[in-house]
């Protein structure tokens, strides 16, 4: 399978397009999503006039995933650092492999945790731990140059593994002072234990602190089996529509987002069966072998959109809505999501670069969520005039309506 890097840059013209509501032309191709969706699980007004029409201020104007400030140092980090080795030993001990006497190698390790224990209160000891504390920190700030991205964490990854070549010598030395047998395969494989959980420890605290803490959402709708079969048709829909539109572009870039979405389709009389049938029904008997169908791995993927986007978005939360550009916010809590990272790596896997695949995940969100904003217009005024809530400005004068 090709493997896609930005190579150059989508047509501005295509990207404008892209970002403003056209609900005429979804209706042209038989898309009409607000039949059967309450507005209480819909998003809310889409302002055009916060979108600037300028598209080389648009294009640098992409979003990229900042890191949060470090509230979390590395003094708090080494004045936790016995919490850390209490806890990496006790995680030993409760380990399914380390914990079974048939290994030979895990009886080794096990004897050998146990001597070190015996000297946990040494000066030596703990001075080795609150130098690898510090060494570890290093590890963990090794990405901090780089935007959250999978290259930060790569870099990190290679700075643990040169960490874990260079701390095995003072590991040794360490044995050695201790009067305790440093010679065996086992004295490696506790160190990485122990560095590797420390490690974890630390980075668990860490996210703790500096990540912001999101907000408690209660009382979140539930999917019933109507609204689930509405999720797999838009999740061809979008697809389909974006294909059309890149398929106007000139660029490599919009050739292979072409070629990565059409992909997306599968043939509509495959018998292969899943949990998920249920979610088939509907378009199955709509289907006249012309509708875009997609795999259950794509409609996970807006399955998941749609669970995060419900819970941040009502008609009860209108007022908050007001004095913010809701749908961004709603966009960017969408992008960090991890199950929506998760279901969107999995269709993209080995076909598209970082950059690239950033790039469409957030055109194929925003025309998601564009699509929602229609949905949610067209059904929550009709609801209003039903109600008779709305201006009569517009309507009818009596006289005229008798004639």
């Amino acid at each position: 399978m090709d493997f896609y890097e930005l190579e150059d840059e989508l047509e501005p013209g295509i990207l404008e397009e892209l970002k403003f509501a056209s609900e005429h032309e979804d209706l042209e191709n038989g898309m009409d999503v607000s039949v059967g969706l309450h507005p209480t699980t819909i998003t809310a007004t889409h302002q055009k006039k916060e979108v600037s029409t300028n598209p080389a201020k648009n294009q640098s104007r992409k979003k990229s995933i900042s890191r949060p400030s470090n509230k979390f140092s590395e003094d708090e980090a080494v004045s936790r650092v016995n919490e850390y080795v209490d806890a990496a030993f006790t995680m030993l001990a409760n380990d399914p492999v380390y914990s079974n006497d048939l290994y030979p190698i895990a009886r080794q390790v096990k004897k050998l945790a146990n001597d070190l224990q015996k000297h946990s209160n040494t000066v030596i000891i703990k001075t080795f731990w609150e130098d690898s504390t510090k060494l570890l920190w290093k590890v963990i700030t090794s990405g901090n140059t780089k935007k959250m991205k999978p290259e930060a964490d790569e870099m990190m990854c290679r700075a643990f593994h040169q960490h874990m070549c260079t701390s095995l010598g003072r590991w040794v030395t360490l044995l050695k002072e201790l009067n305790v047998n440093s010679d065996g395969q086992h004295v490696k494989t506790l160190n990485l234990f122990l560095q590797r959980t420390m490690l974890r420890l630390i980075l668990n605290d860490k996210h703790k602190i500096d990540l912001p803490h999101e907000e408690t959402v209660t009382d979140i709708p539930q999917l019933d089996v109507h609204t689930e079969k509405i999720i797999r048709y838009v999740a061809g829909y979008v697809p389909y529509a974006l294909v059309k539109r890149f398929r106007k572009g000139k660029s490599s870039t919009a050739r292979a987002y072409c070629d990565v979405l059409t992909k997306w389709q599968v043939c509509s009389t495959n018998v292969t069966h899943s949990f998920y049938d249920y979610s088939k029904e509907w378009i199955d008997k709509q289907n006249r072998s012309g509708l875009f169908v997609v795999d259950d791995d794509v409609y996970l993927f807006f399955r998941s959109v749609e669970i995060e986007t419900r819970q941040h978005l009502a008609t009860n939360k209108l007022n908050t809505m007001l004095n913010s550009n809701y749908l961004a916010d709603l966009y960017d809590r969408i992008i960090n999501k991890e199950n929506v990272q998760t279901f969107w790596c999995r269709i993209t896997r080995d076909t598209l670069g970082d950059n690239a695949s950033a790039q469409l995940l957030q055109i194929v969100v925003r025309y998601w969520l564009k699509i929602r904003a229609n949905a949610f217009l067209k059904v929550y005024l009709n609801l209003k005039k039903e109600s008779g809530k709305v201006s009569k400005k517009g309507e009818k004068s009596l006289r005229k309506e008798l004639l």
